[in-house]
């Protein structure tokens, strides 16, 4: 078996911004597998911040059928004043555990945290 990877993140005052490649070849002819995501933020002042990024991974059939690749987006909002914290994500995933069928999901989470 053998893995393999890359990733870059360029950072310049409030934005930051990254990508990155990786790649599985599994023994023995199982089934290989391929990633690429990419993703950005910016901080809007120092109590928040938005990050928005996309990854699509790759399944790679070896019995002759379709490669199958699973799909996700995300977008990230985090505010914090003092000791609170307010997060939210909303995640949109397209072919999950790669499904044959489009199979669609999506998340939405609010957290709030507080530190004494």
């Amino acid at each position: 078996a053998e893995a393999v990877g890359i990733q870059a993140v360029f950072t310049m005052g409030q934005i930051s911004a990254g990508w990155g490649e990786w790649y599985d070849n599994a023994a023995d002819g199982g089934n290989d597998y391929s990633m690429e995501a990419w993703s950005a933020s910016f901080t809007v002042n120092d109590n928040l911040s938005i990050s928005y990024g996309e990854m699509d991974d790759t399944r790679h059939q070896t019995a002759g059928t379709a490669d199958i690749t699973a799909q996700i987006k995300a977008i990230n909002i985090a505010y914090s004043m003092g000791s609170m914290a307010v997060k939210f994500k909303n995640t949109d995933t397209s072919r999950a555990n790669y499904g044959a069928a489009t199979l669609d999901q999506e998340r939405n989470e609010i957290a709030v945290s507080f530190s004494f």
